[in-house]
């Protein structure tokens, strides 16, 4: 959900204001408003500690240059200060199993919270599960960095709602990375073209540097013309128990060409894939970190 600022701790962003009801899903709102308490309480207390309450024990967070990382130690360890970041959700989606969803939406920072202007901007995207108190936990906090935002996009969630089903899926793990890494195959053999077939006509893309791709004409547009080529390591991944909505991550190592020289970044991946039509994986959401 948060991202990691070079020069300081993890970013997020977070809304502390009222809100109507936006859905009737009432798993879905409240897993919009878990996001937002997270949010206001990092206004009205300090980030870290924020992270702290809202991260479960084995979160998956990423440092720049680093790829991913697990657990909150190295949080627990550094010393509550004047930062503040902000962010909020602007759109949301869920497992049919009402425990397992994920938001994302644009973060500001700001070095100190009398600061009326923000001096770094970016996406978040976090996985929240619930526990076994029934309380929305961060799973995976993983973003982006970006200029500042040119559009304010209004809260929204998928045109497709998964359906409820009474079955316990306990094969949708080993289901998800058979997938996960049959398309990393692919992708090593045919680069973006790999895509075509794996895309969903919702699917959001997440690269440093620039605002989420979000429209279908702007993905397929985004993917022909992208020059870089990216390395796949997977680490990772989870399905909901209703084994319609799963998430995996792991490393990526991108290769550039400035000025005619080759470089190389390290950084994190992370994909969301959600069956659509309940019987195939569609990519609905693919990140690359800073």
């Amino acid at each position: 959900m948060k991202y990691v600022l070079k020069t300081c701790m993890f970013l997020l962003l977070g809304i502390g204001v009222c809100h109507a009801q936006e859905f009737s899903d009432k798993d879905l709102q409240s897993l919009v408003e878990a996001e937002r308490t997270f949010s206001q309480m990092a206004k009205e207390k300090n980030t870290r500690d924020a992270f702290i309450t809202f991260f479960n024990d084995d979160v998956i967070t990423s440092a720049p240059g680093k790829g991913p990382i697990k657990g909150k130690k190295h949080l627990e360890e550094q010393a509550p200060n004047e930062t503040w970041l902000y962010w909020y959700p602007v759109y949301s989606d869920i497992a049919a199993s009402g425990d397992f969803g994920y938001n994302t939406g644009p973060w500001e920072f700001r070095p100190k919270r009398t600061d009326e202007t923000p001096v770094a901007f970016g996406e978040f995207v976090s996985i929240w599960k619930k526990n076994a108190q029934g309380e929305w936990k961060v799973a995976v906090d993983i973003g982006i960095s970006h200029k500042a935002p040119k559009t304010t996009p209004s809260l929204t969630t998928s045109a497709i709602k998964l359906k409820p089903s009474k079955r316990v899926s306990k094969t949708g793990k080993d289901e998800l990375l058979k997938v996960e890494q049959k398309f990393i195959s692919d992708l090593a053999q045919k680069g973006n073209a790999a895509y075509e077939k794996q895309l969903s006509n919702e699917a959001r893309l997440y690269r440093a540097g620039r605002e989420p791709i979000t429209t279908s004409a702007e993905v397929q547009q985004f993917l022909r013309t992208q020059q870089s080529k990216v390395t796949y390591t997977f680490v990772d991944g989870e399905a909901a128990s209703s084994n319609d909505l799963a998430y995996v991550y792991g490393k990526a190592s991108v290769e550039l060409v400035v000025d005619g020289v080759t470089k190389t970044r390290q950084c994190s991946y992370m994909r969301f894939w959600k069956k659509e039509d309940g019987k195939h994986w569609k990519i609905v959401l693919d990140l690359l970190s800073d």
